[in-house]
């Protein structure tokens, strides 16, 4: 289906407006549905990957989404230390990791689950939580949590000193 330029602009303006009523206090990161709505719209629109991070305040309340790195069709390069420098440049408490899959598979891949076990280890070392690793398509979204392999950093700091033994 192809969109025509005013038809592109329509759907650009309603998520503006839908983006703005998503703002600080207005979104919650103990509302699954509306995370991943949010997601959606914020993601799911693209044909290319794109990785951002919902940046939460210590009471799980949106402070920003903050798009960091935009990649191929098929996957995006990103870089832990630019997330570091991103969540440690205010008070972010905790983040949820986001990206899309441009090909409406919302499944993770086994380098979805490597990227987000290293960002968990990564971020518990400063102090900073990862809730949640949200992946949508235009139509559907995958929560690591609900679906429970978002990773314990507690557990894979055990297994890496277990490693290094």
């Amino acid at each position: 289906m192809t969109l025509s330029i005013e038809e592109r602009e329509d759907i650009d303006n309603a998520i503006a407006i839908l983006e703005s009523k998503y703002r600080r206090y207005d979104l919650r990161a103990d509302c699954p549905a509306s995370v991943k709505k949010l997601c959606r719209l914020e993601l799911g629109k693209y044909n290319y990957e794109n990785f951002g991070i919902l940046k939460l305040d210590s009471d799980g309340r949106l402070m920003e989404f903050k798009s960091m790195f935009r990649g191929t069709i098929d996957r995006a390069t990103v870089y832990p230390r630019e997330i570091l420098a991103e969540v440690i440049s205010d008070e972010t408490a905790s983040v949820i990791l986001v990206h899309n899959h441009p090909s409406g598979n919302v499944k993770p891949s086994i380098e979805d689950i490597k990227l987000t076990e290293r960002l968990v280890l990564l971020l518990y070392d400063v102090g900073v939580s990862v809730i949640d690793h949200i992946i949508v398509s235009k139509v559907d979204a995958f929560s690591f949590s609900e679906t429970g392999i978002l990773p314990n950093p507690m557990k894979l700091v055990e297994r890496k000193w277990m490693r290094n033994k």
